[in-house]
């Protein structure tokens, strides 16, 4: 057997071994050995391996294939612009769109070049995105549990030319796949559903529902959850609203320190309708209370500095 390519890229792996299988060359998945790196367990790496006498055939396939255009945006799609016009991105025409909340959680991701990065609750990849649009070299792995919006986020990232930084796949929360690693991102981000069944009104469209709401407990499991890919002093970012605070520190309780509340006030004088919450796992650094940002001017329009940071694409320090 021969090998093809190697990879940590699920979402690149599968679209590979349809290739070849549509092509009639069978190919093989393994794994190679797990390394250690900074003293965390590395993504293990898979091989797709063909027959010997069929490498050439299989590899000119396999090349056409990924060096193809980007295929028309899919159906029932609008395109929207972040970052001043730096990011084009399709979103679904109907249920959650990403907006400004998602450019803020991207900006306040402490991330730098060759950081290793996991979003929960990827959508159409409008955070994750701007993250790989502002930070170069990382390595971002989207997991998403509509399998529609995953395949509307690669598409977004190839049609921006962030297809090497950005990777997504479906998988839930609660029940990752299997290979996405313990103990090792730098970062997770997330703009978990925020919404309680049963007590908040759920929106009539069910792709809203399934981003937005949630049972009381969906909090501390997605707090979990990020603890565990997390590897020592990594950081956990989250965008939610003023209200949920208290389950926030609740289900950060255990594990996490250092933690920054930064509120995002609409105007001067207004109560904060978002929040940015930081932690980092296992810091015993005591909470601070930031002073916060200001998006809009009394005459109206963006403040500078919250233009700098939607239109901009700079960064937003919390603490």
């Amino acid at each position: 057997m021969k090998e093809l390519l190697r990879t940590n890229d699920p979402v690149l792996l599968s679209f590979a071994e349809a290739v070849l299988r549509e092509a009639g060359f069978h190919p093989m998945v393994a794994d190679t050995h797990m390394s250690i790196l900074d003293g965390s367990i590395a993504a293990i790496p898979r091989r797709l391996l063909v027959p010997a006498e069929v490498e050439a055939e299989a590899r000119v396939a396999l090349d056409q294939a990924l060096a193809a255009p980007v295929p028309p945006p899919p159906d029932e799609t609008t395109e929207d612009r972040f970052l001043g016009g730096r990011l084009v991105l399709r979103q679904p025409a109907h249920g959650f769109r990403a907006g400004l909340d998602s450019v803020m959680l991207a900006a306040a991701v402490p991330a730098g070049a060759g950081d290793l990065v996991l979003e929960f609750g990827s959508g159409a990849g409008a955070a994750a995105l701007c993250l790989a649009a502002r930070v170069s070299e990382l390595d971002l792995v989207g997991l998403e549990p509509q399998e529609d919006l995953v395949a509307l986020a690669t598409w977004n990232a190839q049609a921006n030319g962030l297809g090497e930084a950005a990777v997504f796949f479906a998988g839930s929360v609660e029940a990752p796949p299997p290979d996405l690693p313990r103990d090792h991102f730098d970062h997770v981000l997330m703009n978990p559903p925020f919404f309680v069944a049963g007590r908040d009104d759920a929106s009539p469209d069910a792709a809203r529902r399934t981003a937005a709401i949630a049972d009381g407990g969906a909090l501390a499991r997605w707090t979990k959850a990020a603890r565990t890919h997390l590897h020592a002093k990594g950081t956990l970012t989250a965008v939610l609203p003023a209200d949920r605070l208290a389950a926030m520190l609740a289900a950060l309780e255990t594990g996490f320190g250092g933690l920054v509340v930064f509120p995002l006030w609409p105007r001067a004088g207004e109560a904060a309708k978002r929040i940015l919450v930081q932690a980092r796992k296992g810091s015993r650094a005591p909470l601070v209370l930031a002073p916060g940002l200001v998006l809009h001017a009394a005459e109206g329009g963006y403040t500078a500095a919250a233009d700098d940071i939607l239109r901009g694409g700079a960064g937003l320090r919390l603490g």
